[in-house]
């Protein structure tokens, strides 16, 4: 039987390589992974609860046809086809918001993954692995229903589900089962990409960091600011010792201080720029 076929998942997650890649997805794409994963939760709970409201219609539905069939009573008969046809306007209104409803969270989760190739290769995955959950309920409430016909339908909805999960769980495994495995830190002209970036740039840029890159750019961010406060004092010394020389010279003082003045405001900006990025990647650590 078809339902056999989910053990084909087990040497995977035996091997933990899924367990790994998410993690990886998680440290690395932490904020967009939480929405991701919050509208398969949305995208599954509007599939079963219709997979429900369905299954209460069509068993109306198959009832009332029933009692067509064996009624003697015109009268009931007539009565009957009608709240038959009442049921199948139910069924495709229900589909039809239920259409509405999901199209809704596709088109967050493409606002989400959008330009992200990792994400929509995760998404895909996770999406592939939910479906089959999905085909199997509504197999299995099939196989509850005398119409030869429905129980096919939707048992060959399930195979190929199924089929579909397990396809794209090994290609998802195969992509990223290094990326899984492989350190999580930052290079250092990754750290230093961040910053040099305008705060603009920058606040966008950290929206899909996790909790482990978040916190080694706030510690390099600290550490770099703290040696701008550094240099800073160093070379105010060095200035003050130079502008002493053109003591008695107002010009040359004047000169000299205007500099000073025009060194400690560029560093100072830069001080400041930083403990913005600062205050800004503190929250995703």
């Amino acid at each position: 039987m078809i339902i056999e076929r989910l053990e084909n998942f087990e040497p995977i997650n035996e091997a933990n390589t899924l367990d790994k890649i998410k993690n990886w997805f998680s440290r690395n794409f932490g904020g967009s992974v939480k929405k991701i994963e919050g509208l398969l939760s949305d995208y599954k709970s509007k599939e079963m609860d219709y997979v429900s409201e369905w299954k209460e219609i069509l068993r109306d539905i198959e009832d009332l046809e029933i009692s067509v069939e064996t009624s003697g009573d015109a009268a009931e008969e007539r009565s009957s086809k009608r709240t038959i046809d009442r049921k199948k306007d139910l069924l495709a209104s229900i589909k039809n918001k239920h259409r509405k409803e999901i199209d809704v969270i596709f088109s967050r989760v493409k606002s989400e993954v959008k330009g992200k190739k990792d994400l929509e290769e995760y998404w895909g995955n996770r999406k592939a692995e939910v479906d089959a959950d999905i085909a199997k309920k509504m197999y299995e409430i099939a196989k509850d229903f005398s119409d030869e016909s429905v129980r096919k339908d939707f048992y060959d909805k399930y195979k190929k589900a199924l089929v579909n999960s397990e396809k794209a769980i090994k290609e998802f495994s195969k992509m990223y089962k290094d990326e899984g495995s492989r350190s999580s830190k930052m290079s250092s002209s990754d750290l230093d990409e961040y910053a040099t970036m305008t705060l603009k740039q920058f606040s966008e840029k950290i929206k899909d960091l996790g909790p482990v890159e978040a916190g080694q750019i706030s510690k390099f961010i600290s550490n770099l600011k703290s040696d701008l406060y550094v240099e800073l004092d160093v070379k105010m010394e060095k200035m003050k010792e130079d502008a002493e020389k053109f003591k008695g010279d107002k010009s040359l003082m004047a000169t000299a201080k205007s500099k000073m003045d025009k060194v400690r405001s560029d560093y100072m900006e830069r001080i400041r720029q930083l403990r913005t990025k600062y205050t800004l990647i503190k929250k995703y650590t």
